[in-house]
């Protein structure tokens, strides 16, 4: 006869577990779900970075052959400057 109290006592506690699990679980899957697409933005910013500072490198390698070209058409003007003297 002991044994009816317990089983009630463990019935009832299961009972409770599975409600709690009801509301726990979706809970966890949203955090999850945050996690991941907080890891998605993470990742894609860092995309970016890498993109735009390879574009930063390539802005200042055209800028420095627009550079040598401009001195090189400077110093071509001055030798036809010295040949017509």
């Amino acid at each position: 006869m002991p044994e009816v109290p317990r089983l009630i006592v463990q019935l009832a506690g299961d009972a409770l577990r599975l409600l709690l699990q009801e509301v726990v679980e979706p809970a966890k899957r949203g955090v999850r779900l945050l996690h991941a697409a907080v890891r998605h933005l993470e990742g894609r910013q860092a995309l970016e970075q890498h993109v735009l500072g390879g574009l930063d490198d390539l802005e200042r390698i055209v800028l420095s052959v627009r550079a040598r070209r401009a001195h090189r058409l400077v110093d071509e003007t001055g030798d036809v400057q010295d040949a017509q003297s």
